[in-house]
């Protein structure tokens, strides 16, 4: 990432003359025209937060002595017309995204829960769109990003999210754990969390900082009641404190219900539908399944092909097999190297 050294502290209005002491002469470059000064004295910035679905990301574009997770360009960067969409595209570009055209990015402004639409007209060049650290617009990229992914601080004193991880037999461990004797209570920054920090985002910010993609398929409850669903937007006084937090319980284990999610890792060799009836589902890398994670032997009547399989529902809502070595639970750490099943 890179740090923007040769701009002036931030503001609003960034004015060089403002520090210049009222006894001081007259210095040389003080006699420029007045519309020299004008053009010097007021660099307008728009401020905004990169995110992924999973959360904030450093930003490329972060300022000297600025939040890591804050990034800024000049408001005269952004080409006409003035829209949502012009905006989107300079800030996809400052931050090097992979998405020319803006198609995989939303843009929020800091009090909206919804996207802002493209053709929507803004006031760039002045007033209070963006216009400080603290109204800081939401960029939120839904695409893959190539670098590591890395969990930093957004200051001292940051607000945080509790949460509580379940299984259901229990309390699981949380990665984030702070208090003794509390193994499962873990906290997020939640200005981290992607916009507009509905159910689903929260879920998967959580997931990702604990390392275990489970999570983003796990029921939230905010009590020992219903699950939220996924477009729930949560007051902010949802788990506010340590001794309320927000409950996480992973979806259940049990043979014959299949709604366990299972990552295709590699692709299996290609085993068309034909006339034949088949059995074998053909998903792509990085397709999710839905299992009960019970392995067992299987044959290809078509083939003689024999292995242990998982019994597992692709996208398309298709029931079939998919091989075992293929497969890793959401569960289990990436470098596992082999999926666990349940007997």
């Amino acid at each position: 990432m890179t740090a923007d050294h040769t701009d002036p502290p931030p503001g609003y209005y960034d004015d060089p003359s403002s520090t210049k002491k009222g006894n001081e002469p007259p210095r040389p470059e003080d006699n420029k025209s007045h519309w020299q000064d004008s053009r010097v004295s007021e660099i307008r910035y728009i401020y905004y937060r990169p995110y992924t679905v999973d959360g904030g990301i450093p930003s490329k574009k972060q300022y000297q002595g600025g939040n890591p997770f804050v990034g800024r360009i000049k408001a005269t960067a952004v080409p006409p017309p003035h829209t949502a969409g012009s905006l989107k595209r300079a800030l996809v570009q400052a931050e090097e995204l992979s998405d020319p055209t803006g198609e995989l990015t939303h843009l929020f402004d800091k009090e909206s829960k919804i996207a802002m639409q493209a053709e929507a007209r803004v006031v760039i060049l002045t007033g209070t769109l963006g216009a400080t650290p603290e109204t800081a617009l939401g960029l939120v990229f839904h695409g893959k990003l190539p670098s590591t992914f890395e969990d930093i601080s957004t200051g001292s004193e940051p607000k945080y999210l509790y949460y509580r991880l379940y299984t259901h037999g229990g309390e699981d461990t949380s990665a984030h754990a702070f208090a003794k004797g509390e193994p499962a209570l873990g906290r997020v920054d939640r200005a981290l969390i992607a916009p507009p920090r509905d159910a689903s985002s929260i879920k998967r910010r959580i997931a990702k900082v604990e390392g275990k993609p489970i999570y983003t398929y796990a029921d939230l409850h905010t009590a020992a009641d219903s699950p939220e669903t996924s477009d729930s937007l949560l007051a902010d006084t949802c788990g506010a404190t340590a001794e309320d937090p927000i409950l996480l319980l992973q979806p259940e284990r049990r043979t014959g219900l299949h709604n366990r999610p299972l990552l295709v890792v590699t692709a299996p060799e290609s085993r068309g539908w034909s006339w034949v009836p088949s059995r074998w589902l053909s998903p792509s890398a990085g397709d999710i399944l839905r299992t009960d994670g019970v392995s067992h032997m299987e044959e290809d009547s078509r083939t003689g092909w024999r292995a242990y399989v998982y019994t597992a529902v692709d996208e398309k809502g298709r029931t079939g097999w998919i091989k075992t070595g293929h497969t890793r639970f959401l569960d289990e750490p990436e470098n596992s190297g082999s999926s666990c099943n349940i007997q």
